[in-house]
């Protein structure tokens, strides 16, 4: 398992687990030869594909540590010492929620790799995109009841360790470009390295194919030449019920 990287990856607010299907096998095709073959653990959140339950922030983090426990300790050995998470838009926020959270000194393993791609600094921000400044700030927390914070919880990973990347368009048409480049400035200010690559010609909801030689790249997978499909993918899905 220490030649084979494991990545949590976190979807949308439209996507399910079975979406990443299509970009692991392509990330697996762009690898570079001498990479080591990343392993995927796709999560539903509550009430989303097959699971029951309700979303929510609390909800997604309770989801995810299962998913992660459970493959811990069907690994058994084998399990890795550390693992990297990627998410996209509503997924950079649960990813970010975790990394947060796996950043405690009981954790089961250590952080390694957090992949942002397109991701707001907090739902109050993306809130007062969408409403355009038609109503005030405390009207909009009233409202929101979901308290997803990335402002908060990517420099607090970074704090501890994390090596956090960020993939944002500039040409996003949903969550608007500066969120990428705050949080960005956020986790530089600790003195910490963050890249932050600018992909061009696409949005919000092609970025992840569109790019993703720079999503490859950020997974630490070399310089990356189309090759074959690798024979031993090392694919998983796991749907868990939280009704």
């Amino acid at each position: 398992m220490s030649s084979c990287p494991l990545w949590l990856v976190f979807g949308g607010n439209a996507m399910v687990s079975a979406d990443w299907l299509p970009f692991c096998e392509a990330a697996l095709c762009m690898k570079d030869e001498g990479a080591a073959s990343p392993c995927f653990l796709l999560v539903d959140y509550p009430g989303y594909g097959f699971n029951g339950g309700e979303p929510s922030p609390t909800a997604a983090l309770e989801s995810s540590q299962q998913a992660l426990a459970k493959l811990l300790d069907d690994l058994g050995d084998q399990r890795p010492d550390s693992i990297n998470l990627l998410g996209h838009s509503l997924g950079a926020a649960a990813a970010s929620q975790l990394a947060a959270h796996l950043s405690r000194p009981d954790a089961p393993v250590q952080g390694g790799r957090l992949l942002l791609s397109s991701p707001f600094l907090s739902i109050d921000e993306m809130a007062a995109v969408l409403f355009g400044g038609l109503l005030p700030r405390w009207l909009l927390r009233v409202l929101v009841t979901h308290r997803w914070n990335n402002a908060e919880t990517v420099p607090a990973a970074a704090a501890a360790g994390w090596q956090v990347s960020i993939v944002h368009p500039p040409s996003d048409e949903i969550v608007p470009f500066k969120h990428g480049q705050e949080l960005h400035s956020s986790v530089r200010a600790l003195g910490r390295e963050c890249e932050l690559l600018r992909p061009k010609g696409c949005g919000h909801n092609d970025v992840l194919f569109a790019a993703l030689p720079s999503y490859v790249k950020l997974m630490g997978m070399s310089r990356l030449q189309v090759e074959p499909l690798a024979k031993q993918n090392c694919i998983s899905t796991m749907w868990l019920d939280q009704s």
